[in-house]
């Protein structure tokens, strides 16, 4: 932590914007993992989909009176919604950490800390500790 009224050094916005990248390379590695369950639910779900349909079209609808069959659908349907959301939540992230390192490298500490202050993927006390350096450095 930062004393009060001690003036930050460029260096200080450095290992900041280290830290930054750090993150967003934690949030890619969590991207591609979602993006590849998603794949594995989606192929999981297009094949009980297919399941599904041989069943009531084969000639062979009285198991579908059976609902596990359609509960596996649904909760294949869940696990496919939920790791999509959980891909736009880490891409979401990745963005706003992008737009806070442009504004580090730019020079512009006020942009940067407004970004900073977007920055919602990190915990709220990561947060506080990086934008008390940023005001040290601004005031």
């Amino acid at each position: 932590m930062v004393a009060q009224g001690h003036a930050v050094e460029q260096d200080d916005i450095e290992v900041l914007t280290e830290m930054l990248e750090t993150e967003r390379k934690h949030h890619r590695w969590k991207r591609t993992l979602c993006v590849l369950l998603f794949g594995f639910w989606l192929a999981l779900l297009v094949a009980a989909l297919g399941v599904v349909g041989w069943l009531a079209f084969g000639g062979e609808g009285e198991r579908l009176g059976n609902f596990s069959v359609l509960q596996w659908v649904t909760a294949l349907a869940v696990a496919v919604m939920s790791t999509f959301s959980m891909i736009c939540a880490a891409q979401y992230c990745i963005h706003s950490i992008e737009r806070t390192l442009f504004a580090a490298r730019a020079g512009r500490p006020k942009l940067f800390e407004t970004c900073l202050n977007q920055v919602q993927c990190a915990s709220k006390e990561k947060r506080r500790l990086w934008l008390e350096v940023v005001k040290d450095f601004i005031s």
